[in-house]
């Protein structure tokens, strides 16, 4: 087994609750936003079980057994909803965007 590197998100899903697809990347992988039960933030990222369907190699079983993603090979970073929504701003993108993903 793997342990997690510096670009790996834990990302199994035994490990989150309230999710909900919204959208997805340009390989076709689906970016969700859903809370770990352990914290009230709420992140956009992908779910590590989904990803070991499309893209094995990227997915890293931890040694908690617990499954985490390399993020670098996928192109895309995780971000907590409210960091997501600061980057909106940052780049002047349609607020309907932002606010369909911020609608659950």
């Amino acid at each position: 087994m793997l342990g997690p590197t510096a670009t790996t998100c834990l990302s199994d899903v035994r490990l989150i609750c309230d999710i909900s697809c919204v959208g997805f990347l340009e390989n076709g992988l689906r970016l969700y936003r859903f809370r770990y039960l352990w914290s009230v933030d709420h992140f956009i990222g992908v779910l590590a079980q989904e990803v070991r369907q499309i893209l094995p190699e990227a997915v890293i079983e931890r040694d908690d057994g617990y499954l985490a993603v390399d993020c670098e090979m996928l192109g895309f970073s995780m971000f907590k909803v409210d960091d997501w929504m600061d980057a909106v701003a940052a780049s002047e993108a349609d607020e309907e965007e932002a606010a369909f993903i911020l609608a659950l």
